[in-house]
């Protein structure tokens, strides 16, 4: 942070020089009409009919970045216009752009993020697994201790019918769960305590229900015995000796009634129930079928009568009774009606065995709630255990359930880095993209930055929901990590950011900013996987171009991460936490969980931008200030020459690791637009929670108290500093005003040349291209816009209107390099124009914007 506040200061010096002494020219009068031969409404409809065919063209293998770049400046357009349909264009274009296999398809596994997410998170994983054992254990105790308390406090009857024993479990089993919630419980457990425990009292309610239902509709011996033995196994139903015995003997009481026909099979079964029964149920049962066969049975010994049923037993003189006296009466009664009668007679007995069972079980229920908690204790402890073991792969499987719930993700992967280049084309204003063949994996430095850039403006500007942002938002943020790596312990994370001087040094985006060494990107990455560049001993090519479309698209990302300020990130992916994948016991709760903490991106993305700041003041730094005799002196010089005066402004390219002679015009206008953007997305940078920049500036004569109010933060710091940089705009304003245009005495005087040579700053010859003209009046306004210097004014409009003897009003176009509006330069001319358009006199103003109309108006068709 100290050598960037260093850096910002260092540029601030660069105001030293004159501003460059242009003839005085009176622009009143403009050097050509631009207005096309319209002398009323009807022309003008007339052109404005041909604007609907104006034709575009946008066609061949172009450079990934000039798409973003496209999408960037419809969305700016829109922005200033407030144009709706620019804005619906730069969508269509966005959508189809990444509806294509444009970048490699990588597993969410093996991105950045989930490697740091991985590593912060499994301590805490296993962590709350163990506090979740062992709370488990805890609240297995207080549920048992829980369970007997009620029990002793509960009013049991001595007896109880079916129906009264189905209240009471019901009714035991609701206080229990009345009383769950004050037991104060791990709340997983709780959760599954409750189920299990709602579970089991509906379960076994609605089964007993059912089965009173069965026994009160049919009520033979044998319906009672099947009922008996399932109840007895579904409820585990204890039952003593004697009773096994009666209910074994009941199977063949049951098939001796099932058997009767007539009075004999009917003696045969009553005898069987009366040797079943005691003396008072034999009495109640008996003397309703007959008085005199009660009087008959109850006379005999047990023995006489099994014998009275056996025919070949020998007592004559009972046989006789039996066939005379006895079997008569049984036939009179009806065999029917004893068969009905002795079923109805044993079912109630055989009930009244259940339903003391069955009370039994009910009493029991503190120890039959217990025995079930902790057997699901057991197996969920056994599963935690196992988690606990694999919590790697348990990680992972939660997450990929959470990003197909949540995220957008259809499977795991997610898109990496972008291929270098894309096939376009249009045809009838439909633009098409295509993948391009080549599988060798390289990253292009211009696509990472022009990617950032018109990522971060489509996320801000609202176009896509808040569900269909997050995808793209996490792969962005993977983008910014594996950038640049991550600060972490032991050692940082690794990315695609090498030292320029091509030594072996590891990057590490908190320690860059203080070494000597310049760290960066090459124009070409050569990658060992998808988030990691090989290591190969190559020379450094570094394009200014490259290196300012980085610094555009971090200076973007930070606008879109403000933490002081909310927007779609907020709404996306703010409120997400850790327990949002893990739940609480496994993913830890509280503050300091989020899963996208927007602060820590902003710092993040903050510090990657500083570093990339701090470059400009080292050895590889590709900015550099020209004396009025021709001495450049390069910023990482800077201090040594200080006391130099300087007029120029120069940025360049390294090729081959040395700086290269030529200075083109594109990336001095894209500097100056770079650096006029900074104020604007660091005003309120005091706000931000983001720890490093809240750190007092040591370095500050006011900090000798770091309490005093007036010891300022880093942020604050940055703030004021970061307003001195706009003064390097006026040495970049003097060489685009005095150094890229011909001499009058040239083919075409006054043009601009698109690069110029040092020492000499002289121009290269060649023919003038409209996108160089473009954006030389661009750079000349928006440094006037800074300075308010008019001679940038003048220089401007002088360009300006030497251009229009180019225009073709049939083509409402320009005959110059260009025979076809290609899209990027048209986005470039109604940016340039929309500059130019306040400080024309009203007529021409008034035609121009017309002009821009028909312009735009062919770009809202696009799709």
């Amino acid at each position: 942070m100290k050598q960037f506040l260093r850096c910002l200061v260092l540029l601030s010096f660069m105001t030293s020089g004159c501003s460059p002494h242009l003839e005085s020219k009176d622009f009143n009068s403009p050097l050509m009409d631009l207005q096309p031969d319209m002398e009323n409404d009807r022309e003008f409809a007339k052109l404005l009919q041909q604007a609907s065919q104006f034709e575009l063209q946008w066609k061949g293998s172009i450079p990934s970045s000039e798409v973003h770049e496209v999408i960037q400046g419809l969305l700016d357009m829109a922005e200033k216009t407030k144009n709706a349909k620019l804005k619906a264009t730069a969508l269509s274009l966005y959508k189809k752009y990444y509806a294509e296999n444009i970048g490699t398809q990588v597993s969410f596994f093996k991105t950045p993020y989930y490697e740091i997410f991985q590593r912060e998170a499994l301590p805490g994983v296993r962590e709350g697994m163990d506090d979740a054992l062992k709370q488990i254990d805890a609240g297995l105790i207080t549920v048992k201790k829980k369970v007997r308390e009620l029990k002793q406090n509960y009013e049991w009857p001595k007896k109880a019918k079916f129906t009264e024993s189905i209240a009471l479990l019901e009714g035991f089993l609701n206080t229990f769960l009345d009383s769950i919630p004050k037991l104060k419980l791990m709340k997983d457990f709780e959760v599954a305590l409750v189920d299990e425990v709602k579970s089991e009292r509906d379960l076994n309610a609605d089964y007993l229900k059912k089965e009173w239902k069965l026994i009160d509709e049919t009520k033979t011996l044998t319906n009672m015995l099947n009922i008996l033995e399932e109840m007895v196994k579904e409820f585990e139903i204890p039952l003593d000796k004697e009773t096994q015995d009666k209910l074994q003997s009941g199977r063949g009481l049951a098939e001796k009634i099932n058997a009767i026909t007539d009075e004999t099979t009917a003696f045969s079964a009553v005898v069987g129930v009366w040797l079943t029964l005691g003396p008072k149920e034999r009495e109640l049962y008996f003397t309703p079928i007959s008085a005199a066969l009660y009087n008959f049975l109850s006379g005999k010994k047990d023995q006489d009568l099994v014998c009275l049923v056996d025919t070949t037993c020998p007592n004559f003189f009972s046989g006789i009774i039996r066939d005379f006296a006895i079997l008569p009466q049984l036939k009179k009664f009806g065999p029917d009606k004893i068969k009905a009668t002795l079923n109805e007679k044993t079912h109630g007995y055989v009930l009244e065995i259940l339903e003391e069972r069955l009370l039994s079980v009910v009493l029991n229920l503190d120890a039959r709630v217990e025995k079930k908690v902790t057997k699901n204790v057991v197996k969920a402890k056994a599963e935690i255990e196992k988690t606990r073991r694999n919590a790697q792969g348990f990680t992972k499987e939660n997450f990929l359930k959470w990003l197909r719930s949540n995220m957008g993700f259809k499977s795991e992967m997610s898109l990496a880095y972008e291929s270098t280049t894309v096939n376009v084309d249009i045809v009838k204003k439909v633009v098409a993209f295509k993948a391009p063949s080549t599988k060798k994996s390289v990253v292009s430095s211009k696509s990472v930055g022009a990617s950032l850039a018109s990522n971060a403006k489509i996320f801000d500007s609202g176009l896509l929901s808040d569900t269909a942002l997050r995808k793209p938002v996490i792969e962005q943020i993977n983008r910014i990590m594996g950038f640049g790596g991550v600060p972490g312990k032991p050692a940082p994370t690794k990315g695609i950011v090498k030292s320029f001087e091509n030594n072996r040094t590891p990057y590490d985006v908190g320690d860059a900013i203080d070494s000597v060494a310049s760290f960066g990107l090459v124009d070409l990455t050569e990658l060992s996987s998808p988030f990691l560049r090989k290591e190969v001993n190559d020379v450094a090519n570094i394009s200014a171009d490259a290196q300012i479309e980085i610094g555009n698209g971090l200076l973007s990302t930070m606008k879109y991460l403000r933490d002081w300020e909310k927007n779609s990130f907020d709404k996306s992916l703010g409120g997400f936490k850790a327990t949002s994948v893990f739940g609480e016991e496994a993913g830890g709760s509280g503050e300091g969980t989020m899963l996208f903490n927007k602060t820590d991106f902003f710092g993040l993305t903050a510090a990657q931008f500083i570093n990339w700041i701090a470059n400009l003041t080292k050895k590889f730094s590709q900015l550099g200030l020209v004396t009025n005799d021709g001495e450049v002196v390069w910023m990482n010089d800077y201090t040594k020459n200080k006391d130099k005066t300087f007029l120029f402004g120069v940025y360049v390219d390294i090729v081959n690791g040395q700086r290269s002679p030529e200075v083109s015009i594109k990336p001095i206008v894209k500097v100056i637009r770079l650096f006029k953007n900074i104020q604007g997305v660091i005003d309120g940078i005091e706000k931000t929670k983001f720890k490093e920049l809240l750190k007092k500036d040591k370095t500050d004569p006011e900090c000798g108290d770091l309490n005093s109010p007036n010891c300022p933060t880093l942020a604050q710091v940055l703030g004021r500093r970061i307003n001195e940089v706009k003064k390097i705009l006026v040495p970049l304003g003097n060489t685009i005003a005095t150094k890229y245009r011909n001499q009058k005495d040239s083919a075409v005087p006054g043009l601009a040349a698109g690069v110029i040579t040092l020492p000499g700053m002289e121009k290269v010859d060649g023919d003038p291209e409209l996108m160089d003209q473009l954006l030389v009046i661009e750079g000349l306004l928006e440094v006037y816009d800074s300075t308010k210097i008019e001679t940038y004014l003048w220089s401007a409009k002088e360009t300006f209107f030497l251009l229009q003897k180019y225009y073709n009003p049939k083509t409402n176009f320009f005959d110059m390099d260009l025979k076809v509006a290609n899209v990027p330069v048209l986005i470039q001319m109604l940016r340039t124009f929309r500059l130019m358009a306040p400080h024309l006199p009203d007529t021409e103003r008034i035609i121009l914007i017309e002009k821009l109309k028909i312009w735009e108006y062919s770009l809202e068709k696009l799709q």
